[in-house]
């Protein structure tokens, strides 16, 4: 697909909200198509994360969640609370946390010594699951935004490997359950799929 053609379209020009969020878009599909490209480098990653950098940082105050509550702020709560004013701004966020997933991983450099690789594999986990969550969090909290839903399914599908703990992992389901319920999304694959994986670390673990 010739990203490069999208650059200069009128409705990324501008300088609404509408347009920051198309911005996020566009700016992701440039690190996917950079990290899986063939002829891609190291420098190439590096330019695009730093436009995502530059996007986060100069973004207007209208992508700041109007409330904002912690996980582990009230018993119960495994998704961050993040209201938005409108389903532009909560895409843009997510494609955002979306990319630092993705970056999180293509960053990634082997150790030399294995103990280091488990401790980097540990560290790369615990980015993945923060971003996981902000993701989960601003589709739970902003339920009229309903594309926004397919949007964490598919982030569960991807990365919800990485959900350890019993708790996290019901909280999951229960959302899965919510987007099926909501707008008829059908989530018995991606619920197999996950407790498969849950299934295998236990495994590994006893």
């Amino acid at each position: 697909m010739g990203l490069e053609n999208f650059g200069l379209s009128s409705f990324l020009q501008k300088n609404d909200d509408a347009a920051w969020a198309n911005k996020m878009v566009l700016l992701l599909a440039q690190l996917l198509s950079t990290v899986f490209g063939t002829a891609s480098s190291s420098d190439d990653v590096a330019n695009v994360s730093a436009a995502i950098t530059e996007w986060d940082r100069t973004k207007p105050t209208s992508f700041y969640p109007v409330r904002s509550v912690p996980r582990d702020i009230t018993p119960g709560r495994y998704f961050p609370e993040l209201w938005m004013l409108a389903t532009f701004h909560v895409v843009g966020l997510q494609y955002y946390h979306i990319a630092q997933i993705v970056l999180a991983v293509a960053e990634s450099k082997e150790p030399r010594r294995k103990y280091e690789s488990l401790q980097q594999h540990r560290m790369i986990e615990r980015n993945v699951r923060h971003h996981l969550f902000r993701v989960l969090g601003l589709a739970k909290s902003n339920p009229k935004a309903e594309n926004v839903w397919f949007t964490a399914s598919h982030c569960l599908d991807a990365w919800g490997g990485v959900l350890r703990k019993a708790a996290d992992q019901h909280a999951a389901l229960e959302l899965l359950h919510d987007i099926e319920q909501r707008i008829g999304w059908n989530s018995a694959r991606v619920v197999q799929r996950l407790k498969m994986q849950w299934q295998d670390d236990s495994d590994d673990d006893a």
